[in-house]
């Protein structure tokens, strides 16, 4: 008899972005559950996870263990306890999985990931656990990170991960990202979340749209992005308090989580300490 399957829950807080800029063999992958096992302790165990996208399977972690093995399939008879991390790759068929086991054939020069420059990122997920917490995201994302030899990009979901790899020593670098990635990295299970500045949230879940076609070099001052592409959709008629959303929108992105004090004043100030 099957029991009962808990929902399988996302964790709503932005993840770890990552320029995929190197291929990614089997034996990074090794070396990435290694280095994880050396940087969550031994209260965690970790395997590849079986799935055609890839990820990791958290086998053990402090107050519970899964009911996912490391290989083979679950026992359905018993309510699911899980926890996992899914790189949102395109890697169908090149992830060396099958019948929830892998392929007794693969070497560690088995190309798992080949393209450049591609942005991409990990989502966590829990099925009848404890949600995963920030510094445990953070942790997956700086070893990830050191593993592979990806760039973090600098985003909501990177602070933890890169104050982890510097904690370390290790050289890994936050790098921007374009105004169209960023406001992408914003965007949590169809929602934008910024919570040092909500109003940043607010614009962009009206200017999202937009956002795609916006060229970097067409924004490298505030004037320049408010006349080629804010004055075409409206700005001069816009309340205050969206001209003020908008600009602390752009100095969020060009300078990083507190810029926008660097914003023009439209209006009062909004009523919140800086």
């Amino acid at each position: 008899m099957q029991a009962p399957q808990a929902a399988v829950q996302s964790f709503g807080y932005p993840s770890v972005k990552f320029r995929g800029s190197t291929p990614v063999t089997w034996g990074h992958f090794r070396a990435l559950l290694q280095l994880l096992h050396e940087v969550f302790g031994p209260q965690y165990a970790f395997a590849p996870l079986h799935r055609c996208e890839g990820g990791i399977n958290c086998l053990r972690w402090p107050g519970g263990i899964s009911t996912e093995p490391e290989e083979g399939d679950m026992d359905r008879s018993s309510p699911p306890c899980r926890k996992a991390i899914r790189f949102e790759l395109d890697l169908y068929g090149c992830w060396p999985s099958s019948e929830c086991k892998i392929h007794s054939t693969v070497t560690d020069a088995w190309i798992i990931f080949n393209k450049h420059a591609d942005v991409t990122q990990i989502s966590a997920e829990g099925q009848g656990c404890a949600a995963w917490t920030e510094d445990e995201i953070g942790r997956f994302g700086a070893c990830i990170s050191k593993a592979f030899s990806w760039d973090i990009l600098k985003s909501p979901g990177s602070r933890k991960a890169l104050q982890i790899a510097a904690q370390r020593g290790w050289n890994q670098r936050g790098v921007s990202q374009s105004f169209a990635e960023w406001v992408e990295s914003l965007c949590v299970q169809g929602n934008y979340h910024y919570d040092a500045a909500p109003e940043v949230a607010d614009f962009l879940t009206d200017f999202a749209e937009d956002a795609a076609d916006v060229v970097d070099a067409g924004c490298r001052t505030w004037p320049a992005f408010r006349r080629n592409y804010l004055l075409k959709i409206g700005f001069k008629s816009w309340p205050t308090p969206v001209k003020r959303a908008a600009a602390h929108t752009y100095h969020e992105w060009k300078f990083g989580p507190g810029g926008r004090l660097k914003s023009p004043k439209y209006g009062r100030p909004v009523a919140r300490p800086y």
